[in-house]
C-alpha cells in the first residue's frame, strides 16, 4: 500500500500546484504573485549572510534559560488550552479509505506522511525568508526548521488525540494519571532537546539526528496506541444511522444543549447587530483566543526572567506596550470570527437580502470591540504605572488620562482598519485564505499562508496610515494637543475604513461561489 499512498499523495500535491497556476490566470493573482516574487527577493538580497536569525545566540545561561523556558511553555499549551488538531479524514477519506483493504495502522501512517511532508516545506518557506543566504548555511537551517517543526507537529497531534480520547471516555481513570505525570517531567526535557537542534552547530546537530528519530518514534507510537480504531468508530456511525432509520427518527434534529446568553437579540434592528450578536456568542468558542493567551503570557514571563523577577513599574510599561502591539499588529490575524469565517457560507450569504457593505460592517464589530477593549485595558494600566509616556514631558494625573485616552482613539483606529484589511484581503484574494482549516493538519504548516497574508496586511496597512498619521502630526505641531491630534488621526482613519468597506461590499456582491475554496 505504501504506493498507493505515494501515488495518492503525488496527485494531491500535483493538482495543488495545477490549480494555483491556473489561478494565475486572473489578473489579481498574476499581479499579487508577481509582487510576492519581488518582495522574496529583495528581503533575500537584504538581509545578511547569516540570516534574520543571525543575531540570536545563546551564549549565556540565561539566554538559555529563557530559550528553554519558552520552549517548555510552549509545548506544554497543548495540555492547557486545545490549540491542536487529533487525526482526523475529510469525507472523501472516509468514503474511500475506509472502505478500502488498509488498516489502522496504515491509515494513521498515511495521514502523518502528510503531515510531514507539510513541516518539509514548512522548513524550506522560513528558509527563503529568513534563512541564510548561502547554499550549505541555507540547507542546514531549513534541516534545523524541518526537524524542529516535525517534532512540535507530532508532539502536538499527540496531545490532541490523547484529549480527544480522554474526553470520550470521560474523567481520567487511575491509570492514565502516570501518562500525564511523565508529561510533566519529560517536556522540559524535549523542550531542552528543541532548543538544542535548533542552535547547534551542524557537527551536533547531525550527531543529535538518532536522538531526534527517537523522539520523533516515540510519538508516533503514543499517537498509534492512543488514537481510537477508525474502522470502528464508522461501523459504529453506520449502526447508529440503521439504528435511527428504523426507529424513525432519522430526520429528527438532535436537541442542543441549552446555554443561557447574557445579551438578547431584539427582534428588530439594524443588521449589523445581528451579525455582532451572532458573533459574540461565537468568541467564547474561539480557539484563537487560546493561542493570544499563551504569547502573552510567554512574553511576560521573558520580560520577568530578563529583569531578574523584579517588578518594576518600566517593566510593568513595557508588558502593556506588548500587549497593545499585540491586540493591533497581531490580534486582527489571529481572531477570525468575521467574514474570513462565514465566506465558508457563502452561497447562504447571497440568498440574504442584505448589501455587502452593511455585512462587511457587521462582521468586524465582534473583533473591533473585543481587541479595542484589551487594548484600552493595557493602555490603561500602563498609562497609570508606567514612568515616562510617549509625546509626554510632565506625566502628572491629567497627563496620563489624556494620553491614555488618545492611545485608546488611535489603537481601535488601527485594529478596526487592520481588520477591513484582512476582511479586504479575504474578499478580493478568497482563494489564498484559509477558510476552514483541515482538521488535523499541522498548525504551523496552515500558518503558511497565513503569515503570507499577515507580511502584505502589514504593507497595506502602512499604506493606509500614512496619510491620517501626517494629518495627526499636523494638527500635533499646530496645536501642540496630543488629544486633538489623535481624535483627527483616529476619525481619518475610521473614515477611510468606512469607505473601504463600501468598496469590498460591492466585489463580494460579485463574488462568484467558485473562488472561494473551502478545505475540508
Amino acid at each position: 500500500m505504501t504506493g498507493v499512498f505515494l501515488y495518492l499523495t503525488a496527485c494531491s500535491i500535483r493538482n495543488s500546484v495545477r490549480l494555483r497556476f491556473r489561478r494565475l490566470r486572473q489578473p489579481r493573482y498574476l499581479l499579487i504573485a508577481l509582487g510576492l516574487i519581488l518582495y522574496i527577493g529583495s528581503i533575500t538580497l537584504g538581509r545578511p549572510p547569516s540570516g534574520s536569525f543571525g543575531v540570536v545566540a545563546l551564549d549565556s545561561v540565561r539566554a538559555r534559560v529563557i530559550a528553554v523556558s519558552v520552549a517548555t511553555l510552549l509545548l506544554a499549551s497543548g495540555w492547557v488550552f486545545p490549540v491542536g488538531a487529533a487525526l482526523r479524514f475529510t469525507s472523501a477519506e472516509i468514503q474511500f479509505l475506509f472502505t478500502a483493504p488498509i488498516s489502522r495502522r496504515q491509515l494513521i501512517g498515511y495521514k502523518l506522511s502528510r503531515m510531514l511532508i507539510g513541516s518539509v516545506g514548512t522548513g524550506v518557506f522560513l528558509t527563503v525568508f529568513v534563512g541564510p543566504t548561502r547554499l550549505m548555511p541555507a540547507l542546514l537551517f531549513a534541516a534545523k526548521c524541518a526537524v524542529v517543526v516535525t517534532l512540535l507537529t507530532l508532539h502536538g497531534v499527540g496531545i490532541a488525540t490523547y484529549r480527544s480520547q480522554a474526553k470520550e471516555v470521560g474523567r481520567l481513570p487511575l491509570r492514565r494519571w502516570p501518562i500525564l505525570l511523565a508529561a510533566c517531567l519529560l517536556t522540559p526535557l524535549a523542550a531542552a532537546g528543541l532548543v538544542f537542534l535548533a542552535f547547534s552547530p551542524a557537527a551536533q546537530f547531525t550527531a543529535a539526528l538518532p536522538i531526534a528519530a527517537l523522539i520523533a518514534g516515540a510519538n508516533v507510537m503514543w499517537i498509534v496506541r492512543t488514537d481510537s480504531a477508525f474502522e470502528e468508530a464508522a461501523t459504529e456511525a453506520a449502526d447508529k444511522m440503521n439504528r435511527a432509520i428504523a426507529a424513525g427518527q432519522l430526520f429528527k434534529p438532535r436537541k442542543p444543549r441549552a446555554r443561557p446568553s447574557r445579551f438578547r437579540l431584539a427582534p428588530r434592528g439594524s443588521v449589523e447587530t445581528a451579525i455582532l450578536w451572532k458573533n459574540w456568542m461565537l468568541l467564547g468558542r474561539a480557539s484563537k483566543l487560546a493561542l493570544i493567551v499563551p504569547a502573552i503570557a510567554v512574553a511576560s514571563f521573558i520580560f520577568m526572567v530578563v529583569s531578574e523577577g523584579v517588578v518594576t513599574a518600566e517593566l510593568v510599561g513595557e508588558i502593556s506596550m506588548f500587549v497593545v502591539a499585540i491586540a493591533t499588529l497581531l490580534g486582527p490575524a489571529m481572531l477570525r470570527i468575521d467574514l474570513r469565517q462565514d465566506l465558508t457560507h457563502l452561497a447562504l450569504i447571497k440568498t440574504w437580502p442584505v448589501r455587502g457593505a452593511a455585512l462587511i460592517r457587521g462582521e468586524l464589530l465582534a473583533p473591533a470591540i473585543v481587541l479595542s477593549l484589551w487594548a484600552a485595558a493595557a493602555i490603561a494600566i500602563g498609562s497609570a504605572v508606567a514612568p515616562g509616556l510617549l509625546l509626554v514631558d510632565q506625566v502628572g494625573f491629567g497627563a496620563r488620562v489624556t494620553f491614555a485616552i488618545a492611545a485608546v482613539f488611535a489603537a481601535t483606529a488601527v485594529i478596526t482598519a487592520h481588520l477591513v484589511v484582512h476582511n479586504g484581503l479575504a474578499v478580493y484574494f478568497p482563494a489564498w485564505v484559509e477558510l476552514k482549516p483541515a482538521p488535523g493538519a499541522a498548525a504551523i504548516e496552515m500558518n503558511v499562508r497565513m503569515m503570507l497574508l499577515m507580511y502584505g496586511s502589514m504593507i497595506i496597512l502602512g499604506f493606509v496610515v500614512m496619510l491620517p498619521a501626517a494629518a495627526g502630526f499636523l494638527a500635533y505641531m499646530v496645536t501642540g494637543g496630543l488629544l486633538i491630534s489623535s481624535m483627527v488621526f483616529a476619525a481619518l482613519l475610521t473614515g477611510e475604513a468606512l469607505a473601504a468597506t463600501e468598496l469590498l461590499g460591492r466585489v463580494l456582491d460579485r463574488t462568484d461561489l467558485q473562488d472561494v475554496v473551502v478545505a475540508e
